[in-house]
């Protein structure tokens, strides 16, 4: 069921904070300065996935196109198989798809 709570999330231009109802397009971050809990508190609370982030569709793609214009995205290797063409390919589908 959060899946699909998250997946309409990600839809949306802003995302309601579902303590006071303020648009945002990284709730938790308001919800960690203004209500004082934790990511994890906040989405235990709402029933949501805490292992899944609550940002809108632009803001991941933005952060997404950051990470391969700055060159982080070679520091992911770590966690993929260490063929060059494995790392690359599997890098790019990762964060495509």
């Amino acid at each position: 069921m959060s899946c699909l709570i998250h997946k309409k999330i990600a839809m949306i231009e802003k995302i309601p904070c579902l303590i006071c109802g303020k648009l945002f397009t990284r709730p938790v971050s308001h919800v960690w300065q203004v209500h004082k809990l934790s990511a994890r508190e906040y989405k235990q609370m709402h029933g949501l996935d805490i292992k899944r982030g609550i940002a809108t569709k632009e803001y991941k793609e933005k952060m997404r196109d950051h990470v391969f214009a700055n060159g982080t995205v070679n520091n992911l290797s770590f966690i993929l198989k260490k063929d060059t063409n494995t790392i690359t390919s599997g890098v790019t589908k990762q964060w495509h798809a």
